[in-house]
């Protein structure tokens, strides 16, 4: 298997029935990616990832000039 990234979570296999997730450290909102994976018999799995960020929507009825939200840093993080 290729490597397949979505929304910044990297997943590897080399065909040992192993797979290995990477990402680096999220600096933005809270975010997951699921991946399937399948046998050459048909068979399949499907995994979901989630990774906390360091941040979150401040005020949800703020909008900024772009259209995108207005993010600050988790309670956690400061």
């Amino acid at each position: 298997m290729a490597a397949v990234t979505k929304n910044g979570i990297t997943v590897d296999g080399n065909g040992t029935n192993s797979a290995v997730a990477s990402a680096t450290v999220n600096e933005g909102l809270d975010r997951s990616a699921s991946f399937r994976f399948t046998n050459i018999e048909g068979a399949y799995a499907d995994l979901t990832i989630n990774q906390e960020g360091r941040r979150e929507v401040w005020n949800s009825d703020f909008l900024c000039s772009d259209g995108e939200t207005f993010n600050v840093i988790k309670q956690g993080y400061v």
